[in-house]
Formats: structure tokens, sequence, C-alpha cells
């Protein structure tokens, strides 16, 4: 029973986690490794902070150390899609500035 709730949890994250590995993957690739470090030092220090609040027995448990999971890979999510948004290679400014040849 007290599985139930972090079952579901865990099955929700498979999506988010696809597209963060597929992300992650591309931007090792293109050898960007600095924003890469920097989603997941962030990640890491909203897990840190989130698994302190919500994983104690007082709070929520078990289901806190997935909450906190998901705080964790939906930051690192963030940090991709501001990449492919922002700075990354397929950014629609730096393929405005490749097609001027900027």
């Amino acid at each position: 029973q007290a599985a139930r709730v972090p079952s579901f949890i865990g099955a929700a994250l498979q999506i988010i986690n696809g597209a963060v590995f597929i992300g992650e993957g591309i931007m090792q690739g293109t050898g960007s490794f600095l924003p890469l470090a920097v989603g997941n030092i962030v990640a890491t220090v909203g897990m840190i902070t989130s698994l302190k609040l919500l994983a104690t027995p007082e709070t929520f448990g078990l289901t806190g150390v997935w909450l906190s999971f998901t705080i964790f890979n939906s930051i690192r999510f963030a940090a991709v899609a501001l990449f492919y948004q922002r700075n990354g290679p397929l950014a629609p400014r730096n393929i405005l500035k490749a097609e001027r040849g900027i």
C-alpha cells in the first residue's frame, strides 16, 4: 500500500525522463558541456532541498522521495528545453545567425 502512489509517480516520470535523456545526449554530442553541467547542478540543488523538505517521515516519506525525483527531472527538462530554445545550435536565433552568415 505504501508504494502505490510512488509507483504511479515513477511511471509518469518515464515520459519526462525519456525527453531529458534524449536532450542531454544531444547536448553531449554537440559539446555543450557547460550548460549541461549547470543544469544538472541546479537540478541537484533542487533535489537536495526538496528531499530535506518532503522526504521526512513527518511529511511525505517515500512519496516525498519520488516527488523530489520529479523535481530533479523537471528542472533537468527545463534546462534542456531552455538550452534548445535559447542557446543551442538549433535555437531560432542561432539559425538566423547562420543564415545571415554572422
